[in-house]
């Protein structure tokens, strides 16, 4: 498929030599890119290169780009500390960095057999299991007082990815998850909060006005994720059921002016309605189409072919490469499925 090849090429293309992709990398190697909406911030770059992993390895590893993926497992094993965390405890959102990384190591070792990747893997999946709070879900701090649903769904992610590959996990940690998805979801409605029932999903304080949560059901579809994790099907679940619904009412739309791009979002929602039955699947995937590929930068746009700009409430955070991680997966989520 085209638009993935190319999104891969990018991302290849912009890896840093220690095997890592840097958020503000592409800032400091074009800096007259006028077009890019956020320059990404250096401090994220143990997530980043956790999701240009994913694009790279979830759909298979694409020919001629295994020394890419290799090189991005040997960065995260060679930072990855005593008690299993990929880097240090900070900046405030390391377990975020930590579960998209576990993630992605776990589906190195699924995808290569290697052992190497396998104690990697196991490691940053005990780490995760010690971080739980005391409700048995996670948030920013280590094993701290509260729990949201976006940081929660990495972590269940990363935990299931290990356990289809054989590692050890803590069936407990899933079944806590599912419990914090009951209590935030409105069991009328269906739409889940971040750390409350209902709630809208996080937002940069700076960019609240211009990407408002009203726009946005970002957390309802990383419930949805955890639900289809822990073996739900939204056609027998209720609440499951009006959660994928929400999704439907808020599908991708390509629209700067109105405040709709949320990658993040675009990311949870086709992950959740792949899961979703056919007719909803494919409702989802034409609107995620629709948006996604008519943005992306085809080639003879120089350094920026293959990419998407980072247009959204945490492009100033991740940069294009965030961006074009999270639409290559998208993508490959989508072919996997053989949506056209």
């Amino acid at each position: 498929e085209p638009h993935i090849r190319l999104g891969h090429e990018w991302l290849a293309g912009h890896q840093e030599p220690d095997g890592s992709w840097d958020p503000a990398g592409f800032m400091r190697h074009d800096p007259s890119d006028d077009l890019c909406d956020g320059p990404g911030r250096a401090e994220y770059r143990v997530g980043v290169t956790a999701l240009a992993l994913i694009a790279l390895a979830e759909g298979g590893i694409p020919e001629g780009l295994e020394p890419n993926v290799r090189s991005g497992l040997r960065y995260l094993v060679s930072i990855q500390t005593d008690d299993g965390c990929f880097g240090p405890r900070k900046p405030k959102h390391f377990l975020y960095c930590h579960g998209a990384a576990a993630a992605a190591m776990c589906a190195a070792w699924r995808a290569t057999g290697n052992p190497l990747y396998r104690e990697s893997a196991q490691r940053a999946l005990d780490f995760i299991l010690a971080a739980r709070n005391p409700d048995g879900v996670w948030r920013y701090e280590f094993a701290g007082d509260d729990g949201d649903t976006s940081v929660t769904g990495w972590m269940v992610l990363a935990l299931r990815w290990g356990e289809d590959a054989g590692l050890r996990v803590d069936p407990a940690a899933m079944d806590a998850a599912l419990r914090h998805v009951e209590e935030v979801t409105d069991p009328k409605t269906g739409r889940a909060g971040y750390t409350d029932r209902g709630g809208g999903s996080a937002r940069p304080s700076e960019l609240r006005d211009r990407f408002p949560k009203e726009k946005t059901r970002a957390m309802t579809a990383e419930a949805c994720v955890i639900r289809a994790v822990m073996g739900q099907d939204p056609r027998w679940t209720a609440a499951f059921g009006r959660s994928i619904e929400q999704c439907l009412g808020h599908l991708p739309d390509w629209n700067p002016e109105s405040g709709s791009i949320d990658m993040y979002y675009w990311l949870m929602g086709t992950r959740a309605c792949a899961h979703a039955g056919s007719a909803s699947w494919r409702k989802w995937a034409k609107a995620l189409m629709e948006a996604v590929w008519k943005h992306q930068f085809w080639k003879g746009s120089g350094s920026r072919t293959g990419s998407w700009d980072p247009i959204g409430p945490w492009g100033p955070d991740g940069g294009r490469v965030y961006a074009t991680a999270l639409m290559t997966t998208c993508l490959v989520i989508a072919d996997g499925d053989g949506i056209p």
